[in-house]
């Protein structure tokens, strides 16, 4: 079994349209920005085809290569005769009297942002809230702090915004699909700020206030996405074995301050499930990121490439196993300022765990220049690794004893000097007398 060879150079991490930003396997290999042109030339390519269709059904005879003329009518006017004959029908009638009988629910006024809630027909002013978490809370009082400090027009301006937004979210459960269209479209309140910096701030107030808000409602909305993340989790446990000395992660565990420095990396890699706000999810992933690096320039005595930071990340993930990460990534590509992973420290390493997450989720014997069977046996628990194959130095019981012997030799010193110390006084005694 031969080291671990990881296919990615700092050249595959930019994005693959050629811009000089980063891309990552989320967008099949493209930047934020080049990812939503690809999506709407998209559309607008399927929009076209499902035209082509529908004018095909309606008379196959029918020439659309060129104009969109039939029999005397443009194709816009029929689809617009038919909606015209569709809203006279009975039933849109019907439809219209009942919608007049119940008018839509009316958003009450609040005091303080992201605290309005729809007032139902028919029921009394006094709604029942739920009480606020604790992130809820803070979220909610830093907002107001922001918004205290904008004009006055601006801050009304945002703060209605935001109330609808997560109000919407908040009450409406039929349109969890649309919670990121939602709030892109309002994030073009920032229409009435001047400046592009001063707009950035507030996008990145409103992003972590709302994400905050509604965690539980926008964070792994799809049970598509547990399941992806339960067999992530199921896939880094079968590698377990792939830590033991098929990867060259860099680490010189038999230094403790590396040692120390890999358990601080392990804490923030698995606490980014623990923030609510995207940035502080960026904020934890850099932190760790920034902790390998230093310890690979401590464990080689030079600074680290891109080449070998990255098996050092899909070292750390593979021991740590992080939860549900899937669901953070993909939580961090949709709410994210899209300025923030595009380029920039933060976008760099979350662009390079994109590109371990991926590479882990298609690892194989290829990779490891491995036999297919032995690989199934290593990866179904039918073999184990060689001891001497296993790092020694990072065991967790060999680590432990380590310690303890550190300790007792600190211990013996401090015996040795206080041995010494007490020689001094019995000669200082003896020459007195």
């Amino acid at each position: 079994m031969d080291k671990l060879v990881v296919p990615f150079s700092e050249k595959d991490l930019r994005c693959k349209a050629g811009c000089e930003y980063y891309g990552n396997p989320q967008w099949q290999g493209f930047c934020s920005k080049c990812w939503r042109l690809y999506q709407k030339d998209i559309r607008e390519k399927s929009s076209s085809a499902r035209r082509v269709v529908l004018i095909d059904e309606l008379d196959p005879s029918l020439d659309v290569s060129g104009s969109k003329t039939w029999a005397g009518f443009t194709f816009d006017r029929l689809l617009e005769s038919k909606s015209r004959s569709a809203l006279s029908s009975p039933r849109a009638s019907s439809i219209r009297a009942m919608l007049k009988k119940n008018p839509s629910p009316e958003i009450s006024p609040s005091s303080s942002p992201g605290m309005s809630v729809p007032v139902l027909p028919g029921t009394s002013g006094t709604i029942v809230q739920r009480k606020l978490s604790g992130e809820s809370m803070a979220a909610k009082e830093s907002f107001s702090l922001f918004l205290n400090t904008l004009p006055k027009y601006i801050s009304s301006e945002i703060s209605k915004h935001v109330n609808l937004i997560v109000s919407g979210i908040s009450h409406d459960t039929s349109v969890k699909k649309c919670k990121i269209s939602i709030i892109q479209c309002q994030y073009d309140c920032n229409a009435c700020l001047k400046s592009p910096a001063a707009a950035e701030e507030v996008l990145a107030k409103v992003e972590t206030y709302i994400c905050v808000r509604c965690y539980g409602v926008l964070f792994c909305p799809d049970t598509d996405e547990e399941v992806a993340d339960l067999s992530l989790q199921d896939r880094i446990r079968s590698l377990h074995w792939v830590t033991c000395g098929a990867i060259d992660h860099g680490f010189d565990f038999t230094n403790k301050s590396v040692q120390d420095r890999f358990d601080k990396a392990v804490t923030e890699i698995i606490e980014m499930n623990s923030h609510r706000s995207p940035d502080d999810k960026l904020c934890s992933l850099t932190r760790c990121c920034k902790l390998i690096f230093e310890n690979l320039k401590e464990s080689r005595g030079e600074l680290a490439s891109a080449d070998e930071f990255l098996p050092a990340l899909i070292y750390v993930i593979l021991k740590t196993n992080p939860p549900l990460i899937l669901s953070n990534v993909k939580f961090i590509s949709r709410f994210t300022l899209p300025s923030k992973l595009m380029s920039g420290e933060a976008g760099y390493y979350f662009t390079n765990l994109c590109c371990a997450l991926d590479f882990i989720q298609n690892l194989n014997a290829e990779s490891l220049k491995m036999h297919p069977q032995e690989f199934e046996a290593y990866t179904c628990g039918q073999l184990v690794p060689p001891l001497n194959r296993i790092p020694i130095s990072s065991h967790p019981s060999l680590r432990s004893l380590r310690a303890s012997l550190a300790a007792l030799e600190d211990l013996r010193n401090k015996l040795e000097q206080l041995q010494d110390k007490i020689k001094d006084l019995d000669e200082i005694k003896i020459v007195e007398l």
